[in-house]
């Protein structure tokens, strides 16, 4: 068997398992990295710039609006996803901090990629966001 792919309405969900011709499961995968770009001296934002820590074709990464909602699936209405502007391969996100202000949040990042066997695989991170703009 060379894998077990979960679906939830035609879609794949963060279920998949894909094993080598061994039997073994895979159990290392690319990872989201966030870097994190702080612009607000000029230009009163952050920008997040986020990739996988391996290289992937048609990568696409979305930010659910809520959390503390377990992503399941790549469902924009079910889970309040939001797509994430794609320039080179990387996903930016513009976070804009007024002059005098802070953010302190956590955001939820979900990135949908083809693994190495072909598989839709889901992947997801949150990370924590915390920046002062004197």
């Amino acid at each position: 068997m060379k894998s077990e792919a979960h679906y939830s309405n035609g879609k794949p969900t963060t279920n998949l398992k894909e094993y080598y011709k061994s039997g073994k499961p895979k159990t290392k995968y690319p990872t989201i990295q966030v870097k994190e770009n702080d612009d607000t001296a000029l230009y009163d934002k952050v920008v997040l710039e986020i990739t996988l820590s391996e290289k992937r074709k048609n990568v696409k990464f979305y930010i659910a609006e809520d959390p503390d909602v377990t992503v399941k699936t790549i469902d924009l209405e079910k889970y309040n996803l939001r797509p994430i502007l794609m320039r080179n391969r990387r996903g930016i996100v513009n976070i804009h901090v007024p002059k005098g202000h802070g953010i302190m949040k956590r955001v939820p990042i979900i990135a949908e990629y083809n693994t190495i066997g072909g598989r839709k695989k889901i992947a997801t991170r949150v990370y924590n966001l915390a920046v002062t703009h004197i």
